[in-house]
């Protein structure tokens, strides 16, 4: 079964037919930096063969802070739409994907 390289801040546990995708930053409290974001959206552009359901889980005790504050960076229009847009891509992916979440 071949699943998509994702990136330390997410773990992968299958269970029978169904997948269980951990955030995996508790020491920033899952908050989203643009590894993760990619890796989410490569995990739900080709999820594991057979899954039916997958489940968005967090390690620690928060699910997710949101964006990561501390990747902000200085950018001009054009890289933030562009930074923007991947964002949108991802979780569209994971919102319209072939498997329910």
């Amino acid at each position: 079964m071949t699943t998509p390289l994702l990136p330390p801040s997410l773990r992968l546990e299958l269970r029978d037919d169904i997948a269980v995708l951990w955030l995996a930053r508790p020491e920033k409290r899952n908050a989203l930096d643009d590894a993760t974001v990619l890796g989410i959206e490569s995990f739900f552009g080709a999820p594991p063969p057979g899954i039916k359901a997958v489940v968005l889980d967090a390690v620690g005790d928060h699910f997710s802070a949101g964006l990561d504050l501390s990747e902000l960076t200085e950018r001009d229009a054009f890289e933030g739409l562009e930074h923007s847009m991947m964002w949108h891509r991802a979780f569209e992916r994971l919102e319209r994907g072939r498997v329910p979440v």
